[in-house]
């Protein structure tokens, strides 16, 4: 599949936070260092797809300035990877109002994750995207790349504080990383 014409840089920035997993001990951060590499190799399947994986990785949790490298290696598309904490079900993609394609691109992943996930989402939204704004959902990795005129999204592919959904992320990131590049390359 050609995405248009035209080259996309897609940067890919996992979860950086140790959150712990319901189960076997993984982490959010884990199973998104896990994801980032199935994701890239999924969309390099695209023409015009050009992934690119952050460099920028800590133990710490302090800020690593990936919205900055996303800017400086001249990306298209900012895509953070993350699972979901809270008791709830299903998938769910944050996006900045202020960038039209943020919200294509949110809508589609969304929307292929329920496609392929088992677990019925139980989200008030449907389909379950939400815009940023800074008193609810003040997610530096919407805001920034932003400011930098680089459309992001954050996926949040399912809750990883439920039995079966932290079991289906960890046995499923090769799916997951086929939805993921089948619905940015579709929004592209």
């Amino acid at each position: 599949m050609e995405l248009n014409n035209k080259a996309y840089r897609i940067f890919i920035s996992p979860a950086n936070h140790p959150k712990p997993y319901i189960i076997g001990g993984y982490t959010e951060k884990q199973q998104m260092d896990a994801l980032a590499p199935l994701l890239v190799k999924e969309l390099k399947r695209y023409e015009g797809a050009v992934p690119v994986l952050t460099t920028l990785y800590n133990k710490d949790q302090s800020y690593t300035g990936r919205p900055e490298e996303a800017r400086d290696k001249k990306c298209d598309l900012y895509v953070a990877l993350h699972t979901n904490a809270g008791g709830g079900k299903g998938a769910c993609v944050f996006y900045h109002p202020w960038m039209p394609l943020s919200k294509t691109v949110a809508l589609s992943v969304v929307k292929e994750l329920n496609r392929i996930c088992p677990i019925k989402s139980n989200r008030a939204v449907q389909p379950a995207i939400y815009a940023w704004n800074r008193q609810f959902f003040n997610f530096g990795e919407l805001r920034v790349p932003t400011s930098y005129g680089i459309p992001p999204i954050l996926i949040e592919h399912e809750f990883h504080d439920t039995v079966q959904g932290a079991e289906w992320i960890v046995s499923s990131l090769a799916e997951i990383a086929k939805a993921d590049a089948a619905a940015i390359a579709s929004a592209l």
